[in-house]
């Protein structure tokens, strides 16, 4: 699995634990969270973390049952531990797409029930029609076929893509 490591483990979970109270002082996180979007040696940590995954990971096609596996009405994990609203812009989550008033799950970030199996005969590899089931190949069929606004919708994503030289891919 990659994720971001932070230097010192304490201190982050301890700035992730006040982040979410009422009384911690929302011009410190503020700071925080302006630093990460403006610095770009955060950014170029968190495009080759992306490549790593790309490179390294399959993608799971589930055959699940709504009310049953899932529910859109169940809390989204992020949205749901308090959060504000532009904090969660920053870390991903756009009004564009994504309800930022609800502590629901969005259609686009799903997730089965806390604690819940699935059962691996709803599971299945996903894979192209040319039998490649490599992520990176089925993330480029995906930006190669989609009609989104990449750029407006998902602006950090059409940076990678951009630096990737995926540009003219993604317009």
């Amino acid at each position: 699995m990659y994720y971001y490591k932070p230097k010192i483990p304490f201190i982050y979970t301890l700035g992730a634990y006040f982040l979410k109270k009422k009384w911690f002082p929302m011009f410190i996180a503020d700071g925080y969270f302006g630093v990460l979007k403006k610095t770009k040696l955060h950014r170029k940590r968190a495009f080759k973390v992306f490549e790593k995954l790309l490179d390294n990971s399959i993608l799971l096609q589930l055959n699940l049952e709504e009310n049953k596996d899932f529910s859109f009405d169940d809390q989204d994990e992020i949205k749901h531990r308090g959060y504000k609203k532009r904090h969660l812009e920053i870390m991903g989550y756009s009004p564009m797409y994504s309800s930022l008033d609800s502590g629901n799950m969005d259609h686009w970030n799903m997730h089965t029930f806390f604690n819940h199996g699935v059962d691996s005969s709803k599971i299945k590899l996903c894979q192209l029609k040319n039998g490649s089931k490599k992520l990176v190949d089925i993330f480029k069929y995906c930006v190669l076929s989609t009609n989104l606004d990449l750029e407006n919708k998902t602006p950090v994503l059409y940076d990678y893509l951009q630096e990737q030289e995926w540009f003219h891919v993604a317009k």
